[in-house]
């Protein structure tokens, strides 16, 4: 909590030197990569593979909306990144964190890491994207159950010991730039049980090819995890359980180490 704690600010430049400061503590090697995207410059936050050719990129988005201190969203998930690169380090993994700028605003982040890394240096993306509430792991698959690309975090196995629900649907973040140029990418969150019963509802409704109706886009917008994010009700970062992170955190370490 106390990583999500100092990122959790609303002005976007001092959540950046929040978590350049986390890291440089954590004595973790770091690129900040700036590159001049559409008509802003971002800055992602790098910590390199170590290795040549492709890696499996893992990414969290360190920007909030305006007005937000984007505890949930996503102060918790850099917060995994970060617990989750001090496991890594000194291993010789192939895996590369990535802490994405501007996600919530044009001209993402994330499309600028792909241009500047190059598609063939990478072999797929694992997004994190409100993960500090509830107590169900949830992953948008995208077709991608047993793909050895992802490590052990599609195996079934590791899946089921911590009761991951797959998901044909969570609502857009990074992962859609890496859907862009091609590149095999999932989503995870932390849900309720009530929400993730809505998302499984709304996967089924997509898969069979229809739309949506007006009932099920209210009952979305009341979802209790919409309310952690973007000035909602629950939007602070009292809402952020470090049960929560934990148990995703288990999960990756479970999946990639």
């Amino acid at each position: 909590m106390r990583h999500v704690r100092r990122m959790a600010m609303e002005d976007q430049s001092e959540r950046r030197e929040a978590l350049i400061g986390i890291l440089r503590e954590e004595e973790l090697p770091f690129d900040q990569r700036l590159r001049k995207q559409g008509e802003h410059w971002v800055e992602n936050i790098v910590i390199p593979s170590g290795k040549e050719g492709k890696r499996l990129v893992i990414g969290a988005h360190y920007d909030s909306v305006e007005g937000s201190t984007g505890a949930n969203d996503n102060a918790a998930g850099v917060s995994i990144l970060i617990r989750l690169a001090k496991k890594l380090h000194g291993r010789d993994s192939g895996i590369e964190i990535v802490f994405f700028d501007r996600e919530e605003y044009a001209d993402h982040g994330s499309e600028a890491y792909i241009i500047d890394t190059g598609i063939e240096n990478i072999s797929a993306m694992v997004n994190l994207d409100v993960c500090g509430y509830g107590s169900r792991i949830a992953v948008a698959d995208k077709g991608n159950a047993g793909n050895p690309d992802f490590g052990k975090l599609m195996d079934r196995a590791v899946l089921e010991k911590n009761r991951v629900t797959l998901l044909g649907y969570l609502p857009n973040g990074d992962d859609v730039m890496f859907q862009k140029y091609g590149i095999p990418n999932i989503s995870i969150a932390v849900l309720n049980d009530g929400d993730v019963k809505l998302f499984e509802e709304i996967s089924e409704i997509i898969r069979s090819g229809q739309k949506p109706d007006e009932d099920l886009n209210r009952r979305f917008n009341e979802l209790e995890i919409i309310s952690t994010m973007h000035l909602g009700a629950k939007d602070s970062v009292d809402t952020v359980s470090q049960k929560s992170m934990d148990m995703l955190l288990e999960y990756l370490i479970d999946g990639l180490i």
